[in-house]
């Protein structure tokens, strides 16, 4: 008997060999026309076809139709596509034997179906789709709900859509590139909003979120993969198409399992690939492919917008973060956070440096009239307050904007009334000099006057110290991550404006190899503190200057960290032989013939330890009259202990 399911879906051949199979648990499936001639009598099967169909097995199935009444075949012609107008036009003998006919109706994906009523088990922070009938899926995990499809692409747009109080399925279109992407991450950070299903169109996703494919692997790909693995048609059938089961399932078979195990764990589950990883991680197996572990969030951002009550100078850091991207519609949102939650008694630096990163991420955006708004606060405010630094560079930033609204004059008036005000406060030269060069320049519109060097130059070293203001802060309430972010940025600042060899510099990146070491990451520590002292030795065109000794003696801290009880001890003696050719007792020569002391000691010298701690208390003695100085005690502790182990010792001897 030969029935016909024509325009055969993929989705349903499951389903088609499941009834089959309840019959005649010996049904099969074969691809290969060939296969017939091995059948036994009675024999019920799936021959699966898809164009194109070869010349030879068209002709096979003429030639050998009386095979299917000798042998009694049951065979369901699965076929796909046009392969029975193949069938009809070129092996019309075999054809015209076909007894029944069946259409088949359109198909889901049943493997995208219990892959996402998985991810929202889960809680998956999202569903990445890939593939089509989404909504005939969604259709089926929840009937009856409705599907909102709303299409984003500013952050303002994805926070309402995320923010609205309409029920359904939220299903974003426009996110297309990892830009919009982090957009939305952040979005659904900030609003605490869950489970997204939005198309796939990016080879990328993110931690929390579950990839649903809602395609089908190929019959005749799935059937030959397991059969040579030594399964069978059936197994692949059981499958249920997914390719990641009939992965699952090959790497089991590799593994030695029994295919009629297999098919019989299949035929009773309704969900294939989430039956094999059970099956494999109950027996400790990994799978080909893995099963799927998102990573952990490691996005800044996110982490500190799901903390929900955040400080401003959390908010500052997010906005840079923004900004540093290009996502300026969000920095902007960010400081005005930051310009919202400021209490009034706020340092003027800090103000300011908000006001000039939102003025800034505004000018990037285009909007000059926004931007020209807050310059004009800043340099107000800085006028009133005399600060002569913030009055030079607020000027230079609304000169810019005023220039490229094509408002010369403006910006002429705005130029020259601050250098009339830093020279009646006696202000630094250099800033005289700057706007005085500023005013030269020809006035004909913005296009004639350079921006790209002294003015970006200008107006970084107030937020570089805003910064490590900041940093200050978060250190003292144990904010570790945050001082580190803030040092980073004041860091790149500093660089920015004067280069790697400037005090500033050094100052940052002593401050960042605390944090650092405080954070044990003792490697980074030590990069920060070597490249301290590069700067140093060009600052000061020595290696013998006393602020050259103290950064000796933080890396030696850090090399012990390390375990380089070496570089620490080399370390540790170059920074005395700096501070003995010093003149007079010096705190700083005890502290590092102490933490010598230590570095020797857990090299096993405690002779030498001892040496160092005697030495360091002479010093002490002769800077602190008092003899019962906790820096005194601390030492006489250290030596009883010394003396202590230096006995033993000799007493093993």
């Amino acid at each position: 008997m030969l029935t016909l399911v024509d325009n055969a879906a993929r989705g349903r051949l499951r389903e088609a060999y499941l009834r089959l199979r309840s019959r005649d648990r010996t049904s099969d499936v074969i691809v290969d026309v060939r296969k017939l001639a091995d059948l036994p009598q009675g024999t019920t099967v799936i021959l699966a076809l898809k164009p194109p169909i070869d010349n030879d097995s068209l002709d096979w199935l003429n030639l050998n139709r009386p095979l299917i009444a000798d042998r009694q075949l049951n065979i369901v012609l699965w076929c796909e596509d046009d392969a029975a107008s193949v069938l009809a036009q070129r092996a019309p003998d075999f054809f015209d034997w076909i007894s029944a006919r069946v259409d088949c109706p359109p198909a889901y994906a049943a493997h995208a179906v219990a892959r996402v009523k998985r991810a929202i088990c889960a809680r998956a922070s999202g569903i990445v789709w890939n593939g089509p009938g989404l909504e005939a899926t969604l259709a089926i995990v929840r009937p009856g709900r409705p599907v909102r499809r709303i299409a984003v692409a500013s952050y303002q747009s994805m926070l309402d859509a995320l923010t609205s109080r309409e029920r359904g399925w939220l299903v974003l279109d426009g996110v297309d590139t990892s830009f919009h992407l982090r957009r939305l991450r952040w979005a659904m950070a900030e609003t605490g909003r869950r489970t997204i299903v939005f198309r796939r169109s990016i080879d990328e996703t993110a931690p929390g979120w579950w990839t649903v494919a809602a395609d089908h692997a190929s019959i005749s790909g799935a059937v030959e993969m397991l059969t040579e693995l030594g399964g069978t048609g059936r197994l692949a059938a059981l499958t249920g198409l997914d390719p990641k089961a009939s992965e699952h399932a090959g790497c089991l078979l590799r593994r030695g399992v029994d295919t009629e195990h297999l098919e019989h764990l299949l035929a009773t589950t309704p969900d294939p690939r989430a039956a094999l990883e059970d099956f494999a991680q109950q027996r400790g197996w990994k799978l080909d492919g893995g099963i799927a572990h998102s990573p952990s969030e490691a996005d800044p951002v996110v982490l500190a917008l799901r903390e929900r009550l955040m400080k401003p100078e959390r908010w500052a850091v997010l906005a840079k973060i923004a900004d540093d991207v290009g996502d300026f519609e969000i920095a902007i949102r960010w400081q005005t956070r930051v310009l919202e939650s400021l209490s009034k008694d706020v340092p003027g630096a800090v103000l300011w440096g908000a006001l000039w990163a939102r003025g800034s991420a505004h000018q990037s955006m285009g909007d000059l009239v926004s931007a020209r708004v807050d310059f004009e606060r800043v340099f107000s405010a800085a006028r009133d307050a005399g600060d002569t630094t913030a009055i030079a560079i607020s000027a230079g930033w609304l000169a810019e904007v005023l220039f490229e609204q094509d408002e010369a004059l403006r910006a002429r008036e705005c130029l020259e009334s601050a250098l009339v005000t830093i020279e009646a406060l006696g202000g630094n030269p250099e800033y005289v000099i700057w706007l005085r060069d500023l005013l030269g320049r020809p006035m004909m519109g913005h296009e004639d006057w350079d921006t790209s060097a002294d003015t970006t130059r200008l107006n970084l070293p107030l937020l570089a110290s805003q910064l490590r203001t900041f940093a200050e802060t978060a250190s003292v309430e144990a904010d570790l991550e945050g001082a580190r972010n803030y040092l980073e940025l004041s860091l790149k600042r500093d660089e920015g404006v004067w280069g790697t060899v400037h005090p500033a510099v050094v100052y940052t990146l002593r401050r960042l190899a605390r944090v650092h070491s405080a954070m044990d990451r003792p490697s980074l520590a030590r990069g920060c503190l070597e490249r301290a002292l590069a700067a140093e030795r060009v600052l000061f065109g020595s290696d013998e200057h006393p602020d050259i000794a103290d950064t000796l003696v933080e890396l030696a801290s850090v090399m012990k960290d390390e375990g380089d009880l070496e570089g620490a001890q080399s370390s540790l003696e170059r920074a005395l032989a700096i501070k003995q050719k010093w003149s007079g007792p010096e705190l700083g020569g005890a502290s590092a013939r102490q933490a010598l002391a230590n570095v020797l000691l857990a090299k096993g010298d405690v002779v030498g330890a001892l040496g160092h701690i005697e030495q360091a208390l002479m010093t002490l003695r002769e800077i602190f009259k008092d003899r019962d100085h906790p820096q005194i005690t601390e030492l006489l502790k250290f030596r009883q202990r010394l003396l202590a182990l230096q006995h033993d010792l000799q007493r093993t001897d």
